[in-house]
Formats: C-alpha cells, sequence, structure tokens
C-alpha cells in the first residue's frame, strides 16, 4: 500500500494542473508542463501524507517533454513516451508495460490509491528548462535480471 501511495502521489504530481487545490504549485507545474512542448523540463519535487496512519514521503524528479517523462521517485520510476508507459520497480528488478498514459489514466490512478490520503502536501523545489533530449530518454533499458509483464 505504501508503494502504491508513493507512486500515486509522485504521479499526481503531473495532474495538479488539471486538479484543484494548491494553486500556487498548480501555476508552477502548468508553467513547466507549457514549456515542455519546447524544452526539456526538469521538475525536482517532495510530498509527504498519512496514508492509513503512516506517514509516507518521497522526492523525486520528473522530466516532461513533448507528451513524454519519466518520473523518478525513491523507490520506483515511471516512463512514457508516445506509445508505452513503464512502471520500474528497480529494487525487485520488475517492470510493467502498458499502453501510454494520458492525463485521464493518471487521474483515475491517483483517485483510486490516494483516496485513504486525505489531502497530501506536494512541493516543488526547483524547476530547470534545458535543451531537448533524444526521446530514446523516455524508454527504460533493462538487463537480463529484469521482469517485464507486458500488458500492451
Amino acid at each position: 500500500m505504501r508503494f502504491l501511495c508513493k507512486l500515486a502521489i509522485s504521479a499526481f504530481c503531473l495532474l495538479l494542473p488539471y486538479a484543484a487545490g494548491a494553486q500556487g504549485f498548480r501555476d508552477k507545474l502548468s508553467q513547466a508542463m507549457q514549456d515542455a512542448d519546447k524544452s526539456c523540463v526538469t521538475v525536482t519535487y517532495e510530498f509527504s501524507a498519512m496514508v492509513d496512519k503512516v506517514q509516507v514521503e518521497d522526492s523525486g524528479i520528473i522530466e516532461i517533454q513533448d507528451g513524454m517523462w519519466h518520473l523518478k521517485g525513491e523507490a520506483y520510476e515511471i516512463f512514457t513516451d508516445a506509445q508505452t508507459t513503464w512502471v520500474l520497480d528497480p529494487e525487485s528488478k520488475e517492470a510493467i508495460a502498458e499502453p501510454a498514459w494520458t492525463m485521464d489514466d493518471l487521474e483515475s490512478f491517483y483517485s483510486s490509491a490516494v483516496s485513504a490520503s486525505g489531502n497530501p502536501d506536494i512541493r516543488i523545489l526547483s524547476t530547470q528548462v534545458s535543451e531537448k533530449k533524444p526521446a530514446s530518454c523516455f524508454t527504460p533499458s533493462f538487463s537480463k535480471e529484469w521482469i517485464l509483464t507486458d500488458l500492451r
């Protein structure tokens, strides 16, 4: 549950321009996503939430470019390119490949996974704009010991 909650809240960082609440945060992230049409935007974030009376905290980065993104938290990673979303658990070396997530998919995932957390505290620590990266940066690569479940 804690892993799922961390993953969902981090994914929620991408949704905030479309969700209610946290106006200043939403404005910053919305601007970052607009810049991602012409640049690569890297957002550093942290969050905390209370889930089932347990404090859950995480921090990470989100790189956003041309509708593709890479989210790297402390215990997981999510890659989305134009066709596929990969959810990775580096500790167990397991990955799930799905059709590319839309913002509606992220919203549904968030809603179902963190409804018990109430109002998470999500903060942008920094935003950096740089030149676009090759599209391959938004597709993970795996060594032989990884277990890949392909749901595409």
